[in-house]
């Protein structure tokens, strides 16, 4: 038969050992067993009057038999709950992927812990109703997780001398804080020098320390050097013998104290007879060092800059200007390069 209706009364005379189906039971009201209800491999014991949610101890995997609940295809959601709030409206829009949603006691309805909702890329965790995902370990939190942070325990490590982690991105204006009480950080300090800045007290206690940067301006704590190199068409001609070019990787700010500059690496300024250089302010043509700097013959290590001939201190920002005077006329010249480093005290 398609289907086998069994019907059981209360009493002595209607109590009987086994119950064996073959086909469909259907139960009306509710039933209470006392015994094992067993149910053969891939039978399933369906849920809800339109079978919508199914258990099942499946066998489509040959190799590893597995139990497996089928959620409604409708909301695709799980919920677990205090026997107490089994009737709770939920108030929840239908999902596209299966979801397990674990309640608190407190407010059921609108605190939950959500997880899943895998879409084949991304799965998510999250924490309704709530501020805070507290991760721990044998009891202890470890880690807890905000909107708008990652807090782990205090003292914690990350990452340790046989699981280094790889690389930390920060974003511009963002710091690195070090100290219990944030005495020192490291900032790329975007909205205001474009550098990266140490604040706090800072001691090198041993090695040797090189500080490069790809922009041309190197902060060192309150020293900045600025680098650049120019090359002889970059100058632009300002009639005669004179080709200026200014500075392109920073300036000298207001406040600042000028200390010195060097031109390290000269690729002979060819083409003329002679060819001098003078790095200044625009105003003063000399501010930043001391008479003229031979760039007409080559000097790979580069050729002494002197002292600066101006006033050091600066009450106004200024950007620094090279000048190279030929002997006749700068469109002579027709190779060279020269690089000039500068550095002053904030």
């Amino acid at each position: 038969m398609a289907q086998n209706t069994y019907i059981a009364r209360k009493g002595k005379d209607a109590d009987f050992a086994n119950l064996t189906v073959s086909g469909t039971l259907t139960v009306t009201g509710e039933t209470d067993l006392t015994v094992d209800l067993d149910v053969a491999d891939d039978q399933d014991v369906r849920l809800g009057t339109g079978n919508d949610t199914l258990l099942r101890f499946s066998t489509a995997d040959a190799s590893n038999h597995t139990t497996v609940i089928a959620l409604d295809n409708t909301s695709q959601q799980i919920h677990i709950t205090d026997a107490g709030a089994v009737a709770t409206d939920w108030n929840r829009s239908a999902g596209t992927h299966p979801e397990v949603a674990i309640h608190s006691n407190t407010t059921p309805a609108t605190d939950y812990l959500a997880i899943g909702n895998h879409d084949g890329t991304t799965a998510s965790i999250d924490v309704v109703g709530g501020t805070t995902l507290n991760l721990s370990i044998a009891g202890t939190p470890a880690v807890a997780v905000t909107a708008t942070a990652v807090l782990p325990t205090a003292g914690s490590d990350i990452g340790s001398t046989s699981a280094e982690i790889g690389n930390v991105y920060v974003a511009d204006d963002k710091k690195v804080f070090f100290g219990s009480d944030q005495d020192a950080s490291i900032e790329y300090d975007e909205d205001g020098t474009d550098q990266l800045r140490v604040v706090g007290s800072t001691i090198f206690q041993s090695g040797v320390v090189n500080v490069t940067a790809a922009s041309g301006v190197t902060t060192f704590g309150p020293i900045v050097k600025l680098e650049e190199t120019v090359a002889y068409s970059a100058f632009t001609d300002g009639g005669a013998a004179v080709g200026t070019y200014d500075i392109t990787v920073g300036t000298i700010p207001a406040g600042a104290t000028f200390l010195y500059s060097a031109v390290t690496a000269v690729t002979g300024f060819a083409g003329d007879v002679s060819a001098a250089l003078t790095i200044g302010d625009g105003t003063d043509v000399d501010r930043y060092n001391t008479s003229t700097i031979d760039v007409f013959s080559t000097a790979a290590n580069g050729v002494a800059a002197g002292d600066p001939s101006g006033t050091r201190y600066h009450d106004a920002a200024k950007t620094v200007k090279l000048t190279v005077t030929t002997n006749a006329d700068y469109t002579s010249v027709s190779a060279g390069s020269v690089t000039v480093e500068l550095y002053y005290l904030t």
